[in-house]
């Protein structure tokens, strides 16, 4: 699991497999009325992500306090103003691929070398960030096009097709209720990864590398927290009725976050010229790109600069005040406004 995200990286990240394949024979018979049959697959999807991921993100973060900082520390220290840069590149599979470069004076070869493996760590959980919300974003966007289709009198679940109308649609709100937090958590790991950059190409300012150490033991804290909140799904799990959230505030965030925007059967139909398709890998295969990957672009270009200013003003695009962003974006004003890292 800990090696999920870098595989899809060395991959070209091909189209992503389905981590519950089989769920759809072994739920067709015998589910009870009120089963959530699409909640259950989305999670599936989501733990499978996000505990990679997390997973990934913590072990990236042990590098960089055993080895990233005193790097910047002793290049600073020989009088340097070492340098993160980050680039993207687009895969063949659509996915964003980061590689991220360290520069600096007055370390080692062999120092150099291993401080530029810890650092590039943060590339490879972005490009596994990018993976997750993709395939979320596909994922959401094929369950959004299913309940628009069912509430117009289509027999199209792809669980069952005689199943009651009202009971589909209820499944895929709690479907999107789980997705739309598991965004929230995807935005929250990049900010802190924009915020990790820019805090680390400021070392040479007096006072940020202890703010880079205690925004490292932060993320680190948000990162345990969710994995010890979290485990694998069993269909078990989703036989009951869980506590939903407003519909409406949901599916606000889909739209918003995932670039849903209008009826997303009128999106899929053009892009299809008229021809569904009635699987979950094909109507997810028609989703618009994730509106925040060029947010999260235009973020790492700030913080590559050490612009923090540039680099709030993105993170505040990936989430409200409200949100995990909102506390990331918190941490970062407060260490920037102490070291008078803004500009006047």
């Amino acid at each position: 699991m800990h090696v999920f995200p870098l595989l899809l990286l060395l991959a070209g990240c091909p189209k992503v497999s389905n981590p519950v394949a089989g769920i759809k024979d072994q739920l067709r018979v015998g589910y009870a009325d009120g089963s959530h049959l699409h909640a259950y697959q989305s999670y599936a999807f989501i733990y499978s992500f996000a505990n990679g991921n997390a997973a990934s993100h913590e072990q990236a973060i042990r590098g960089l306090q055993q080895t990233g900082v005193p790097a910047l520390q002793k290049a600073v220290a020989a009088g340097d103003a070492p340098r993160l840069v980050v680039s993207t590149a687009e895969t063949s599979g659509g996915i964003n691929s980061y590689s991220l470069d360290f520069q600096a004076n007055g370390l080692s070869a062999t120092e150099l070398d291993a401080a530029k493996r810890a650092w590039h760590h943060l590339a490879v959980v972005l490009t596994g960030l990018d993976a997750e919300s993709t395939t979320l974003t596909g994922h959401a966007f094929a369950l959004q096009v299913l309940r628009e289709r069912v509430e117009a009198g289509e027999q199209v679940d792809w669980f069952d097709p005689t199943r009651k109308p009202e009971q589909t649609v209820a499944d895929v709100e709690h479907a999107h209720a789980l997705i739309s937090d598991d965004i929230d958590r995807v935005r929250a790991a990049q900010a802190a990864i924009l915020a990790t950059i820019a805090l680390a190409n400021l070392a040479h300012k007096d006072g940020a590398i202890a703010a880079l150490e205690d925004e490292l033991v932060a993320t680190s804290s948000d990162l345990a927290q969710w994995r010890s909140t979290h485990r694998q799904p069993t269909p078990q799990d989703f036989g009951v009725v869980w506590q939903m959230p407003d519909p409406q505030q949901v599916q606000a965030v889909i739209k918003d976050q995932l670039g849903i925007v209008g009826a997303a059967v009128d999106v899929a139909r053009g892009a299809a010229t008229g021809n569904l398709p009635a699987t979950l890998d094909g109507l997810a295969r028609m989703a618009p790109k994730d509106s925040k990957l060029r947010t999260v672009g235009e973020g790492l270009a700030a913080a590559s600069k050490g612009d923090i200013k540039g680099t709030l003003g993105a993170i505040s695009e990936l989430g409200g005040p409200r949100t995990q962003v909102g506390r990331v974006a918190g941490r970062l004003e407060l260490v920037a406004g102490a070291l008078k890292l803004l500009p006047e």
